[in-house]
């Protein structure tokens, strides 16, 4: 029922923007020709155009939402890791069972698996309240399947464990077990190596805060000499991650507003610590990832969606030269 009622609002909301932009349109025809125009003023009057748009711009939506891009980030490090480097598969925000089938979520782990990655990294939101569980579970053994040199590892997100629902369709036990059997590494607050130059850590929710170590507890349980990646599903901490010596921050969770114009408000108005794309802060880099679907309805009117390719690059330093090494 929640659910439907804002589909009707996105939608009824998109209909009054597009009717207030109509208003104006012809009130200033109507200013600057100094009469009505018989036409113009017919067509006003009957409302089919705040209408035509506001299907156009939903079935846009829809479209959009069904559209899922690879996204591919070059990130350099002078650290010793190995000449080839590593390439980085992250996956955030699917929301399993919204805008995505079987066959295409498949579809989309085959390609994944094509590129050769190292590691992959599902940052949450994976699943929600609404997704059955067969869904969950279908969605779990079909990312297993993503080919990669060191395995799959997971954080939870803010919706996972169906927190928002009076009668979840599965319970945290089921949600765990699925991901164990799947060999899915569940990492809340821990730490995953990798060749003894590279490590992840992956943190609990920040709705778990109560229980959330901070991220100068989690630096005494890792080597700094690696190369560090800190997976959060919010973007939130950011200076506190970057001041403690991090390499790298992913995150998901904003979808960038997923609804015009709510990506831009959030912007406005700071909703989030950085709402998508790629930032520099202090000697730590943090990509956000729109994130691979949708939260609630299959509509997507800001940002394609995504999953991200992240290629960890070698740098030497010489003198004032520099050689970044090729990316295999």
């Amino acid at each position: 029922l929640i659910i439907n009622i804002i589909k009707a609002e996105i939608i009824s909301f998109h209909f009054v923007i597009f009717a207030w932009c109509i208003d104006l349109i012809y009130w200033i025809i109507v200013k600057f020709t100094k009469g009505e125009n018989n036409m113009v003023t017919e067509i006003y009057n009957s409302g089919i155009i705040p209408i035509i748009l506001t299907g156009i711009f939903i079935t846009y939506g829809c479209i959009n939402a069904k559209n899922v891009i690879e996204k591919e980030y070059n990130i350099y490090t002078d650290k010793n890791i190995r000449n080839e480097g590593y390439k980085v598969n992250f996956i955030s925000d699917l929301h399993f069972g919204t805008t995505m089938s079987n066959n295409e979520l498949q579809k989309y782990c085959d390609n994944i698996s094509q590129r050769n990655v190292d590691i992959v990294i599902l940052g949450g939101d994976i699943v929600d309240e609404n997704t059955t569980l067969k869904q969950m579970k279908d969605a779990f053994k079909i990312l297993s399947s993503i080919k990669s040199n060191y395995g799959i590892v997971y954080v939870y997100g803010n919706h996972d464990k169906s927190r928002y629902a009076i009668n979840p369709n599965y319970t945290e036990e089921e949600l765990k077990e699925a991901i164990s059997e799947c060999r899915i590494k569940i990492l809340e607050d821990d730490i995953y190596e990798i060749n003894n130059e590279l490590c992840i850590i992956g943190r609990k929710d920040r709705s778990d805060s109560e229980e959330r170590k901070s991220a100068q507890d989690l630096v005494s349980e890792f080597n700094k000499d690696y190369y560090t990646i800190i997976v959060d599903h919010q973007p939130c901490e950011i200076n506190e991650n970057s001041e403690n010596g991090y390499d790298l921050m992913v995150s998901g969770h904003t979808h960038f507003g997923q609804i015009w114009p709510l990506g831009h408000l959030m912007n406005l108005f700071k909703i989030n610590e950085m709402n998508y794309g790629y930032e520099r802060v202090g000697n730590m880099d943090i990509i956000v990832s729109s994130g691979m679907g949708g939260w609630g309805y299959p509509i997507r009117t800001e940002k394609k969606c995504e999953y991200l390719i992240i290629n960890i690059v070698k740098e030497i330093n010489f003198g004032k030269g520099r050689i970044r090494l090729k990316i295999t």
